[in-house]
């Protein structure tokens, strides 16, 4: 609803008429929103998992090159 209200003042602002939420809902306007805002979650969602596996990880045994420390360094 906010979408279609931000889209019809900017239809006011150029002297064109606002249109409807079937009409929003079918316009490139909708789809371009809709994309951008699924881009920017599914951004955050992998960097969060990314970094989350990284840090718990890092520390694992199974990370550690073998030969460099001992059993009981390790």
């Amino acid at each position: 609803m906010s979408g279609l209200a931000d889209y019809n003042d900017g239809r006011l602002a150029h002297a064109a008429e606002p249109v409807g939420l079937l009409d929003y809902v079918t316009s490139a306007a909708f789809a371009v929103n809709v994309a951008e805002n699924w881009k920017s979650e599914y951004l955050q969602f992998f960097l969060y998992v990314f970094a989350s596996v990284w840090v718990l990880l890092r520390g694992s045994p199974e990370s550690k090159r073998a030969g460099w420390e001992t059993d009981e360094d390790q």
